[in-house]
């Protein structure tokens, strides 16, 4: 931790990395500050990147999503991906596919061409 221009406590965490491709996912979420010295400022939407990063966030509890959904899911869902069992939310550009009417979703882009081609080796695991 340490103190930005500003006065406030900043929190560095290491970054996740995904089992499967080593893309960097979203770090735990840093424990709030106790008192804050001034408001903080407002924040941007997030680039594509980041939102890919926060789409490989951790699901609430896991092993309690679901890996196939019946339709399409919705933007917020939680999900476990088929090929590595990590959590994820679905964002808009989550990697996915349909297979026997099921929709998977991926942590990673690296995931889906896995899955592509065997996923018999995925589905019922």
């Amino acid at each position: 931790m340490g103190l930005n221009s500003a006065g406030i406590t900043v929190v560095v965490a290491t970054a996740l990395l995904c089992a499967c491709c080593s893309q960097t996912a979203a770090p735990p979420p840093a424990p709030a500050p106790e008192a804050p010295a001034a408001p903080a400022p407002s924040t941007p939407a997030p680039s594509a990147p980041m939102a890919m990063q926060m789409a490989m966030a951790p699901a609430a509890v896991p092993g309690t999503a679901p890996t196939a959904f019946d339709t399409e899911a919705p933007v917020g869902a939680k999900a476990t991906c088929p090929v590595t069992k990590n959590g994820l939310t679905v964002a808009a550009d989550t990697p996915k596919s349909q297979y026997q009417g099921k929709w998977y979703y991926f942590c990673c882009p690296a995931c889906k061409p896995q899955f592509d081609a065997n996923p018999e080796k995925f589905v019922g695991k």
